[in-house]
């Protein structure tokens, strides 16, 4: 949490704040995994015949050791080593376990949003020597029984053929309501180069500001006047489009999300961004979505996202940045050419798109 109101920053330099230790925000130096005290055994083996039953549990925190080391299907940042214990406690969350003679040998997260209207598909795992096919379809056909069947189920993928729900039910893409499209791309720096980077080209804030839930809620309380902000009334947050409504302002603000707004008395320009971070083999991940009017103050939010980094980490940030439009990418790239980042050359994807289908 904040211990200071980013309004001090706009009389203030990089360097002053570092002096005062403004920049932390409270964050302490030793910060832990939400993970420790669930360490992966790498050693055990998860094997199975899938010729036999596939059984379905609901996971536990207990479950963190078997599901971990299960490998996800997507080549895509793993975001489950860090975050399966938050996860599996939100109460709209639910994981399922595929168990076939005594191994488990999958796993899929749900997350329930939008009013109970929508179920999201998350973080497929299944063991590489298992019955793909067999497993899959022994998750999804559990979750169609004991969910209510007007329920739409939704994932987001760079490609269709690799949404979780299309390999599961094996439909076409015409099956499939395509809801909206962001642009994606991908930066990193180290995080010694960027706190350098930050000294060096410190700005200050002129109309941007951190916001917290009721300053959310009230922007999506009035749809008329802020309906722009979302391209296809979708909110997106950590690969999860939202509709922009009060009962998923919760769900989308926990503890690791920054939200940051400029313009907020305009509608016509505003500006507002989420950011959360992760930790990854790699390094520290942060995916960061902006939506509105990106013509004025991304610096300043990228700035103000870029500092609360700071003490996260000692190793590679990498920025996951999603846009509307690639025009709006190349007013962030050049501001983070600034601060030493550079364009990831994989794992970009111009088109990424939101699939929702009936559970019927």
């Amino acid at each position: 949490m904040f211990r200071t109101s980013l309004s001090r920053w706009t009389s203030n330099s990089l360097g002053g704040l570092i002096s005062n230790r403004l920049f932390h925000f409270g964050i302490t130096n030793n910060l832990a995994l939400e993970s420790t005290n669930y360490k992966v055994n790498v050693s055990q083996g998860l094997y199975g015949d899938c010729d036999s039953t596939v059984n379905i549990r609901k996971a536990t925190l207990s479950d963190y050791n078997t599901v971990i080391a299960i490998p996800h299907q997507i080549n895509t940042t793993d975001h489950l080593v860090d975050r399966y214990c938050s996860f599996i406690s939100r109460k709209t969350n639910t994981g399922y376990v595929a168990n076939v003679n005594g191994k488990d040998v999958g796993f899929l997260l749900t997350h329930l949003i939008d009013d109970g209207s929508t179920l999201v598909l998350d973080k497929l795992r299944i063991k590489q020597d298992s019955d793909n096919k067999k497993i899959k379809k022994a998750v999804y056909e559990h979750i169609k029984q004991t969910q209510d069947p007007t329920i739409k189920t939704a994932s987001m993928t760079p490609h269709p053929e690799m949404t979780d729900t299309y390999v599961l039910e094996e439909c076409s893409d015409k099956e499939w309501n395509l809801v909206t499209v962001k642009t994606k791309e991908t930066f990193h720096t180290k995080i010694t180069d960027l706190h350098e980077k930050l000294k060096k080209h410190s700005i200050q804030l002129k109309s941007s500001k951190r916001l917290f839930g009721h300053d959310v809620k009230k922007v999506v309380s009035f749809p008329e006047s802020y309906r722009h902000l979302f391209k296809d009334e979708r909110l997106l947050k950590s690969d999860i489009l939202y509709k922009p409504v009060v009962s998923n302002v919760d769900l989308v603000m926990d503890k690791r999300t920054l939200v940051v707004g400029s313009n907020m008395s305009s509608s016509s320009s505003v500006l507002l961004s989420f950011g959360t971070y992760s930790y990854t083999t790699e390094g520290l991940h942060y995916n960061l979505s902006f939506n509105g009017n990106t013509n004025e103050c991304v610096d300043e939010h990228l700035f103000i996202h870029m500092i609360s980094l700071l003490n996260r980490g000692n190793r590679n940030v990498t920025f996951e940045i999603y846009v509307d439009e690639s025009k709006d990418m190349l007013t962030v790239e050049e501001s983070l050419k600034i601060y030493g980042f550079h364009k990831s050359k994989i794992d970009n994807q111009n088109n990424v798109g939101w699939y929702e289908k009936s559970l019927c």
